[in-house]
């Protein structure tokens, strides 16, 4: 539920412009529109390396928590979430909806023109891959006997 409300005010922020913020597009001498900031190849390479851990995160946790779960445990930290005795397929689709909006709006502040926007941006992936990672390596470690 907090991720929900952080991940809708962060857009929020992102769809309004300051007062006296110049366009997001700029005009090019031939009159085409292109975006006032563009990534760099390492910055793209470097997005999707950490979407693709962020993917990796979820798939482990979904797995190490489906192995607790056929062993006898409950899920104790989201129960409204995943339910009790969370199936794979409840898992993941939930996972997978909470995956796709902060991969989004992440990369909706990355390619902001504003600096503070880009840090908040990488912050939230980064900070979601490391809370993934953390319950998948939890999970591993769980005995429920």
């Amino acid at each position: 539920m907090v991720i929900g409300v952080v991940l809708l005010s962060a857009w929020a922020v992102c769809q309004q412009p300051s007062p006296d913020a110049p366009s997001f597009l700029t005009a090019t001498e031939n009159g085409t529109v292109a975006p006032a900031y563009a990534w760099s190849p390492f910055e793209r390479r470097a997005f999707w390396a950490t979407t693709a851990a962020y993917a990796a995160a979820i798939v482990a946790d979904a797995e190490t928590t489906r192995g607790f779960v056929r062993a006898g445990c409950f899920e104790a930290e989201n129960p409204g979430l995943y339910g009790r005795y969370p199936a794979r397929p409840r898992f993941y689709a939930v996972s997978a909806a909470m995956g796709v909006a902060t991969v989004l709006v992440s990369r909706r502040l990355i390619r902001s023109k504003r600096d503070w926007s880009r840090a908040a941006g990488w912050g939230l992936l980064s900070w979601q891959v490391s809370v993934r990672a953390a319950d998948a390596m939890h999970n591993a470690g769980l005995s429920c006997h």
